[in-house]
């Protein structure tokens, strides 16, 4: 087998050059360890000035649970009123469909506004419809937003064939 070739710079310099590296960097090395435990006594007298009792080297590895999250604790359930157990039948808010943001319509609703009912209009027409109207997003994702939409508002559109939906009668 053939000897490993390495392109480092010191695989070209001679055995005296090796060994002069070799001890200025141990040198070097001496040198930025007996500044680190200067710099380590400085912080420690700055923390014995404030009053701090941390340790002076941050910890390795993930930080320990607090005891409070470890143990589980068995907690008893308040009783549902009326309200509440009414409030837990109803579908989730991800599943209800929402009318207004904030006063504005929804993109679905805006979707419904452009659109002309019997009318099957291909998604790529739905979003030239959307910027001509006015609605602009700032999201990197509006088109997918907008064909989310449009497939799950089951109540509204009517999908044609791939990528081509109407408004329901």
């Amino acid at each position: 087998m053939p000897a490993r070739k390495t392109s480092t710079p010191l695989a070209t310099l001679s055995l005296q050059d090796l060994l002069e590296t070799l001890n200025r960097r141990q040198e070097l090395e001496d040198a930025l360890t007996r500044r680190l435990g200067r710099i380590q006594e400085e912080v420690d007298a700055l923390r014995s000035l404030v009053g701090g009792t941390a340790p002076a080297a941050p910890r390795r590895g993930r930080p320990a649970k607090k005891a409070a999250a470890r143990k589980k604790t068995a907690r008893k359930k308040a009783p549902r009123t009326k309200a509440a157990t009414k409030a837990a039948t109803k579908a989730p808010a991800s599943r209800r469909a929402v009318k207004t943001r904030k006063g504005k319509p929804t993109l679905a609703e805006n979707i419904r506004s452009v659109m002309k009912p019997g009318e099957s209009v291909k998604a790529s027409e739905i979003m030239k419809r959307l910027e001509a109207a006015g609605l602009h997003s700032g999201a990197k994702n509006f088109n997918t937003m907008a064909l989310q939409a449009l497939a799950k508002q089951k109540k509204l559109f009517q999908r044609v064939s791939r990528g081509v939906y109407k408004l329901k009668a």
